[in-house]
Formats: C-alpha cells, sequence, structure tokens
C-alpha cells in the first residue's frame, strides 16, 4: 500500500543498507528506485541505472577496468536491475565486484528482482540479500492496488494527451469499474499498455 511504502521510505532510505525492490513482473521496479533516490540525501549526487539484460563484453570491461566506472565512484545511488538474466559467471562477476570495490559501503545499491504471486524470489535474489544484508521493500501487484486505479488512469491519460497530441477527458460510464475489477496479471506493464491501446 502507499502507506507502507512511505513508512518504508521514511523509515529505511537513508539507511546505509542495500535494499532489494522485490515485485512481480510486469512492475517497473526502476520507478519505486527512483522514488527513493529523490526522497534520499543523495538525491543531487547522479543516479546510475545498470540494466544487467544489456550487458556485453565491452561493458563489463568498463565496469571493471574504467577509470569512469559507476563502481569507482562514491556517495551516488546505484540501480541494478535484471540480475536473473546474468549467467552464473557473471552473477558472481557482479558480486566480486561489488564487493571489491566496496559499492555497499559507499553507494547506495538497489537491487530489483521479480517474484511470483507467493513472493518467492530467484536463488541470486537470495544470494545477494545474504551477502550484504539488504532490506527488503515488497511492492504490492495493481491487483491489491486497485484503488489508485482511477489517480493512475489521470496520470496516464494526461501523459498520453501530451504524447498523441489528443484530448481525451476520461473514459465512458462504466469503463472504470471494468478496469478496476480486473486482475491484471501483468501488473503495471499490461496496465500501461492496455491504456495505450484504448
Amino acid at each position: 500500500s502507499n502507506s507502507s511504502l512511505s513508512s518504508f521510505i521514511e523509515q529505511h532510505n537513508n539507511s546505509k543498507s542495500p535494499i532489494i525492490l522485490q515485485g512481480e513482473g510486469g512492475i517497473d521496479k526502476s520507478q519505486f528506485a527512483l522514488l527513493m533516490y529523490s526522497h534520499s540525501e543523495l538525491q543531487n549526487t547522479p543516479f546510475i541505472d545498470i540494466d544487467c539484460a544489456c550487458l556485453t563484453n565491452s561493458s563489463w570491461d568498463l565496469l571493471k577496468n574504467n577509470q569512469l566506472s559507476p563502481f569507482n565512484s562514491k556517495n551516488i545511488t546505484i540501480n541494478i536491475r535484471n540480475v536473473d538474466t546474468l549467467s552464473i559467471e557473471n552473477f558472481s562477476n557482479l558480486v566480486n565486484l561489488i564487493m571489491f570495490w566496496r559499492l555497499d559501503e559507499n553507494n547506495r545499491i538497489l537491487f530489483n528482482f521479480n517474484c511470483n504471486e507467493n513472493n518467492e524470489v530467484s536463488e541470486y535474489c537470495s544470494q545477494i540479500i545474504d551477502k550484504f544484508s539488504c532490506l527488503t521493500l515488497i511492492i504490492p501487484p495493481l491487483r491489491h492496488q486497485t484503488n489508485n486505479i482511477p489517480n493512475l488512469c489521470s496520470l496516464l491519460i494526461n501523459n498520453l494527451n501530451i504524447k498523441l497530441d489528443k484530448e481525451i477527458l476520461g473514459f465512458e460510464q462504466g469503463a472504470l469499474p471494468l478496469l478496476t475489477s480486473y486482475q491484471w496479471p501483468g501488473n503495471h506493464e499490461q496496465f500501461h499498455r492496455v491504456l495505450n491501446e484504448l
């Protein structure tokens, strides 16, 4: 819920411990990472987003050996996502890099992990939690936040009006009850796609 998210941010946002942002697939955990960053004491320093699914050999080389590597920085926020896409070897490389550069001591690290509907996570996530003594924020799926759907609709319609140069005011009568009663198995990504198509 919004109150538990706000409470978590208030209690833990300036902690030095790395944070796991955990939620079902389709939840844009990077948006929650940006929200935490914007409310932290590091909000005026760089926010670096590392998508492990896009790392190539040259990217790894940059992270490991380049003087300009974000891993060579201090007092920044590093958001690491799609860790589950890494091979065992590259996962081990990532963990070793974090330990070697002492990233968890010198920076704020946020890890994004998917879980299933029972909040079960991958072995990689469990290892990260154990290795770096992470705090965990479980982001509820959209089906547990249906009271927020009217507000989300308004925000998305405004954004889409600007993006598509439209002047849509809202939905026909009966549309909102349909949107709020649907289970949204694809969470926010599915919700955004459906509203974009509508």
